[in-house]
């Protein structure tokens, strides 16, 4: 490998570990603040996509904060989507198997 192409693996390879050292020592620190930033990307995501994601498990989710709730625990357990009309059925899994 040429000169230019080693400076810029090391560059890259130092930057990656500066980035690794500093998000130990920031979760180290300031185990909080990891959760914080987590929740702001979580609630950025709804407000920009509508999607409701808990990405650290913490229980909420983008959607003002609310809690998270699995689609298994929902009191609706069929497996079918009806279209307008009632047409259009669209069958899904069976729960069964």
């Amino acid at each position: 490998m040429s000169g230019t192409v080693k400076n810029i693996f090391k560059v890259l390879i130092i930057a990656i570990v500066c980035l690794v050292v500093g998000a130990f020592l920031i979760n180290v620190l300031a185990p909080n603040a990891t959760n914080q930033v987590t929740n702001a990307i979580e609630q950025q995501v709804w407000k920009a996509t509508g999607i409701s994601l808990d990405l650290n498990g913490d229980g909420y989710t983008g959607q003002n904060g609310g809690k998270a709730t699995a689609g298994a625990n929902r009191s609706d357990k069929s497996n079918t989507i009806a279209g307008k009309g009632g047409g259009n059925t669209v069958t899904g899994f069976s729960r069964d198997k």
